[in-house]
């Protein structure tokens, strides 16, 4: 498929919130919005790719330090 014009597909924002509960876990919140273009919706072959350029999203991050020990020591 040939697609004419721009190479740009849009822009993106994105919003995170991160919460520090200890030394080994972390929770993060985010938020992603893509802005298409037209490039973007012949790429995609969609009429209106609107439907599917917002998500939301969680992460935990659990970093546990028992396994930094140095094991000569025990």
């Amino acid at each position: 498929m040939m697609v004419s014009g721009t190479s740009h597909l849009g822009e993106e924002i994105d919003l995170v919130w991160t919460s520090q509960w200890n030394k080994d876990v972390a929770f993060n919140l985010g938020y992603s919005q893509m802005f298409g273009t037209a490039s973007l919706r012949a790429v995609k072959n969609q009429s209106n790719p609107a439907d599917l350029q917002y998500w939301a999203w969680a992460m935990i991050t659990i970093k546990p330090t028992f396994m930094n020990k140095d094991l000569s020591d025990l």
